[in-house]
């Protein structure tokens, strides 16, 4: 398009061309003269520079636009490549967060990009032999929950040899398996019971399945210890030489994922880690020197050490204790307490791991000694705290109401020693065992014989806590609830004295029955809760174990020259929702009936088979008889001929008696 000053310039050079001049202002021709040709030479020159710049302008225009197109090709380039290497960088940040993301189970995770997909799609899938490994099925761990009766046991008896039962007490236990040299120490159960392990020199072996047949082996040259995570994904191992050696294995892969090492001077007894219900977390306490603990909590995202100041306390005592329950929000609750030191009291605390926060705590002073436990559901934390104040010493326990609003303490107080104390599986009693003051300690033995105990039993399903009862003259010295709740039994280990009990919630506590075996070693209830084992060994002659049912019948005992172990396999936690549960237990009156028909079914199988096998023992006993009866009468003519008469017929034989002489013996002086 051309504008005004190009349409003039034209006009001009028209005219010049035919001869005449042009008013550039008038647009009209002007008359030639002197001065007009020197104007004319000065218009030239002028429209001279003006084609000049103009051209000039034009040229310098072109290059302008061709630099921006350059430069807009450079900047589309340039962000092609820098949206490409974000990509590349967020892939790489993605496929490290992902490196890093727990793994409970053998999965791998991997991303790709889909530009690194694509370059195969062209591959000539002849250049390659693909070989598909075979499928290797996992073995199935819960076989043996099958059986809808009976719990298993093992027991390691004399010349090392490890024997496997079902509890049937109609056989007085059914025999699974039996090996000699299966361990030189133990055998253990994993916390589940999918597991059980064996120790060795080299390591540990790990068996499971229904004919607990090996599954992995793992080597620690002289460990000394083992240790489970609540849900069986890993444990530890430990030795101690130089220093005390942890190794922490994943039991899926049997691979070795870390190895901690600590002084000996840094912990007193084992085990050194204790475990979160989640296995999100396990926690330790290192003990310094003059009381300066480090305590510390590990994550099991890293497995390392959580790097919050908060953790960073001095004089944290070694009984911590994990919530078995996780919250409502899923997070791990962990009680710890730090004594007191001089103008600073001692501290009872609940932590939060999952934020770092407290969610209760109470302070007291002139504490000596205090211990732990939690209700098997997390709903209540039970302190028994140990004062000592101007030589009086005081005891009382601490109850932290954790499902309720701001978590609020009731404090139970005693004047007297605490012996022992827990809370009722799936109820809410708490047992409370108690000796006089006075009374402890008493080495005289008729004085230590002596019925002074007494215990409580404390109901804590109303606003706060009530005495439901007191027994007085007792002599026993631990408390043993039933899993399934309601029955415990009091032991006087010592002495070989236990007396079962029926604590039903509904009524006043009833005393059951009592029984005695002396030299006890151990007791324990079976994992359904329905049978309680007594366990005598180390007396050389006559080791056994006994076991009782809920009520205190005794159903049978088996007696060994050497009795080494005793264990139950315990049960995996049951998964059901607290709302399904209670449809159970109010749908279960109306099975019972058939549970009972099952059961008589098979009680009627066993009795039908003992009496098959009687019978048959009884018929095999009349063919020898017979046998035999009919050999007596085919030698009977010479058995006569030898002794001159017939030896069958007894109206030949006679007897006779008759006292010749009484005598009376008389001692030489």
């Amino acid at each position: 398009m051309v504008n005004g000053k190009q349409s003039k310039l034209m006009k001009l050079k028209k005219s010049q061309r035919r001869g005449s001049s042009y008013n550039i202002i008038s647009d009209s021709p002007i008359e030639s003269s002197p001065t007009s040709n020197i104007f004319d030479m000065q218009l030239d020159e002028f429209q001279a520079d003006l084609l000049r710049i103009h051209g000039e302008i034009k040229e310098e225009k072109e290059k302008y636009l061709n630099n921006k197109h350059e430069c807009q090709q450079l900047m589309t380039q340039y962000k092609t490549e820098i949206a490409t290497i974000n990509k590349q960088l967020s892939i790489l940040d993605l496929k490290k967060s992902i490196a890093n993301v727990k793994k409970k189970k053998e999965l791998k995770l991997e991303v790709h990009s889909f530009n690194e997909i694509f370059k195969f799609k062209d591959v000539d899938e002849d250049e390659f032999n693909f070989k598909a490994a075979a499928f290797k099925d996992q073995p199935f761990l819960w076989g043996y929950l099958k059986n809808p009766f009976h719990d298993q046991y093992v027991i390691k008896v004399d010349d090392n040899e490890t024997q496997v039962y079902w509890n049937d007490p109609l056989k007085q236990g059914e025999l699974v398996k039996t090996k000699k040299n299966w361990a030189e120490k133990g055998p253990y159960f994993s916390n589940t019971g999918a597991f059980m392990v064996t120790h060795h020199p080299k390591g540990y072996a790990l068996w499971g399945q229904d004919d607990l047949s090996l599954i992995a082996r793992f080597k620690h040259q002289h460990a000394i210890d083992i240790e489970w995570s609540p849900e069986d994904s890993y444990f530890m191992t430990y030795s101690q030489d130089k220093k005390v050696k942890c190794k922490l294995w994943d039991v899926r892969s049997a691979k070795n994922i870390k190895i901690f090492e600590f002084a000996k001077e840094s912990f007193i007894m084992l085990p050194i880690f204790k475990w979160s219900p989640s296995e999100d977390y396990f926690a330790r306490v290192e003990l310094g020197r003059n009381g300066k603990n480090k305590f510390k909590i590990y994550s099991t995202q890293t497995f390392s050490a959580l790097k919050d100041s908060y953790l960073k306390m001095d004089n944290v005592e070694e009984g911590i204790a994990w919530s078995p329950k996780l919250t409502k929000k899923g997070h791990s609750l962990l009680a710890y307490w730090v004594r007191d030191v001089n103008s600073t009291p001692a501290k009872f605390c609940v932590l939060n791991v999952n934020t770092m926060k407290e969610v209760r705590f109470k302070n007291m002073f002139n504490v000596t000694e205090a211990t732990m436990k939690w209700h098997p559901e997390g709903k209540f934390l039970a302190i028994l705290i140990v004062r000592e104040h101007n030589d009086v010493i005081t005891s009382s326990i601490e109850i932290f109401r954790m499902d309720e609003k701001s978590i609020p303490i009731e404090s139970i107080q005693y004047n007297d020693k605490v012996l022992d104390f827990d809370f009722e599986p799936n109820g809410d009693q708490l047992a409370v065992l108690i000796e006089p003051l006075d009374m402890g300690g008493n080495n005289d033995e008729f004085m230590a014989l002596e019925k002074t105990k007494y215990f409580d039993l404390i109901a804590l399903d109303g606003p706060t806590y009530s005495i439901v009862d007191t027994v007085e003259k007792m002599n026993v010295n631990k408390i043993s609830w039933s899993p399934s709740g309601r029955y415990l039994v009091l032991i006087h280990q010592q002495n070989g004295v236990f007396e079962f009990w029926d604590c039903d919630p509904k009524n006043m506590p009833r005393f059951l029955t009592s029984d005695k075996e002396y030299g006890m070693s151990g007791a324990l209830w079976d994992p359904s809760g329905r049978y309680f084992t007594a366990i005598v060994t180390q007396t050389n002659s006559d080791d056994k174990y006994s076991i009782w049912n809920v009520v205190g019948k005794k159903l049978y005992e088996k007696s060994f020259s050497r009795l080494h172990q005793f264990l139950w396999r315990p049960r995996p936690p049951v998964f059901l929702s607290a709302d399904k549960l209670k449809k159970v237990k109010r749908t279960l009156p109306s099975k019972i009936k058939s549970y009972k028909r099952d059961e008589q079914k098979r009680i009627d199988l066993v009795r039908e088979k003992e009496m098959a096998e009687l019978k048959s023992v009884w018929e095999d006993f009349v063919d020898v008889e017979n046998d035999l009866i009919a050999q007596h009468q085919k030698e009977s003519k010479q058995r006569g001929d030898l002794c001159g008469y017939n030896s069958d017929d007894e109206q030949i034989l006679h007897y006779h008696t008759e006292r010749v002489e009484e005598l009376e013996l008389v001692e030489d002086e």
